[in-house]
């Protein structure tokens, strides 16, 4: 029987696992003990995207297929996303991850599914990634 939580599960640790092999003077070592906190930030980020655009696709939760994809996105984003709140604050890895999420997912609403783009929506789309890099730069994190 499939068992999609745990799948996501299994999915998620091996590329944990996948990171953390390795001796002190490996490439994949220096990553994980300097960055890779910003990589499951980064990774978290490209889930979400993923997950709503499978949730477009999925036509108001009409095609179960779509439904369940953004499912699993959504919960491979979230795990991903508690993994960097290990060591980024919670505000400033939310800003980012929503923030970053919003250009991504608008972009690719306007080039592939054709939405409009407005003036207010850009100055409103700049003003919440002036206040991500702002929290970036001064917070407490670094």
């Amino acid at each position: 029987m499939f068992k999609p939580i745990h799948s996501v599960t299994l999915i998620l640790k091996s590329f944990i696992d996948f990171f953390r092999k390795g001796n002190e003077n490996s490439t994949v070592f220096i990553i994980q003990s300097v960055y890779m906190n910003w990589v499951y930030l980064g990774l978290a980020i490209i889930l979400e995207v993923c997950g709503t655009i499978s949730m477009k696709l999925s036509d108001g939760m009409t095609d179960i297929k779509y439904a369940v994809v953004m499912l699993l996105f959504y919960i491979l984003s979230l795990s991903a996303l508690s993994l960097a709140l290990k060591k980024i604050e919670v505000g400033i890895a939310y800003a980012i991850w929503s923030g970053i999420g919003i250009v991504l997912i608008t972009s690719i609403g306007i080039i592939f599914f054709k939405e409009t783009l407005s003036l207010p929506k850009i100055v409103c789309i700049l003003l919440i990634l002036v206040g991500a890099i702002g929290l970036n730069l001064f917070g407490t994190s670094h």
